[in-house]
């Protein structure tokens, strides 16, 4: 099932979309509308509207500095709710645009642009589990981006260098990027940033046998997270917190934080955390005894991991 956004039949019967927009003040009445909603975390919202914009003439028509944002929000919603295909064409589409339209651009400017693109790359490239492609390609974008004032960007590749070296099982590099990223986001007062760090401080410690330290930064992260009404967090967060739980032999705790994960990011339309969770509570329920619940819950993390190439994922389902 493909969601609104992909639609064109029923998109085009909603309310706000049932004429198409003809100026350019309509236009960027649209995009804002757009933002609205990806503030609010509603992403497929957003992306609602921003895919009208980024269809064919509407955005061959656009001057370059207002395609480029449009593409890396759009990127970025899809990316959040775990449309890798949909994420990795649209890059291709930017990488495009940016062919056309840097020609004449000083390199140094050239740079910038792209690795603002190479870094959404970089995190498909790891969600696929190439993390090798991954941490190559962050490496080249974080040499651009280091000289320049883009200090949240900076600590995103952090970020994205981090988890590849994390699942690589190289913990003191992962441990290192992780801290010098929450360093940055704490200095710039970026919350969202500090929030996801937190979580992947707790995954380290989770790796370490942590537990205690991993549901404390796990508590941190979540009261941020809900403070700051980064709801789209919460999924991770819970699945992450559900995961640790059940390692401390707490296990109706963690069914109870897991299955909240679960009706919050299928609500979100998170595929690919609803994935992660629809797996940790099969194999919750597995342990548990209630086997046909733990087959109906491994069923539809096999069938989302398929529908939307989540190999790692998929690879976990097998299991």
């Amino acid at each position: 099932m493909k969601d609104d956004f992909q639609d064109p039949a029923r998109r085009d019967a909603l309310g706000p979309r049932q004429s198409r927009p003809q100026t350019a003040s309509d236009w960027a009445r649209l995009e804002e509308i757009g933002d609205l909603h990806f503030h609010a975390s509603a992403y497929a919202t957003a992306l609602d509207y921003y895919t009208q914009m980024t269809d064919g003439e509407v955005l061959d028509a656009l001057p370059r500095d207002r395609a480029l944002p449009l593409l890396r929000k759009s990127v970025d919603a899809m990316l959040l709710l775990g449309h890798l295909g949909e994420a990795d064409a649209l890059l291709d589409e930017a990488d495009a645009l940016l062919a056309r339209t840097t020609v004449m651009a000083a390199p140094a400017e050239a740079a910038t642009l792209a690795a603002a693109f190479q870094i959404r790359r970089a995190i498909v490239l790891r969600e696929r589990g190439r993390l090798h492609d991954a941490l190559n390609l962050a490496k080249r974008a974080f040499a651009v981006l280091a000289l320049t004032d883009e200090h949240a960007d900076v600590a995103r590749l952090q970020v994205v260098m981090g988890v590849c070296h994390l699942r690589l099982g190289r913990l003191e590099k992962a441990d290192e990027l992780f801290n010098d990223g929450l360093a940055t986001f704490r200095r710039i007062g970026h919350d969202l940033g500090v929030a996801n760090l937190l979580n992947n401080l707790a995954l380290l410690d989770n790796v370490r046998c942590r537990w205690d330290r991993a549901l404390a930064q796990l508590d941190k992260a979540l009261e941020l997270s809900q403070r700051i009404g980064a709801s789209h967090l919460l999924p991770m967060l819970y699945l992450n917190q559900g995961i640790v739980l059940q390692k401390t032999d707490r296990l109706s705790e963690a069914r109870s934080v897991l299955e909240k994960g679960h009706r919050l990011a299928a609500s979100l339309g998170d595929r690919l955390q609803q994935c992660r969770l629809s797996l940790a509570c099969g194999r919750l329920e597995t342990l548990g005894g209630r086997l046909a619940r733990a087959e109906e819950l491994l069923l539809e993390g096999q069938a989302l991991a398929a529908q939307h190439s989540f190999q790692r994922e998929a690879t976990i389902a097998d299991e």
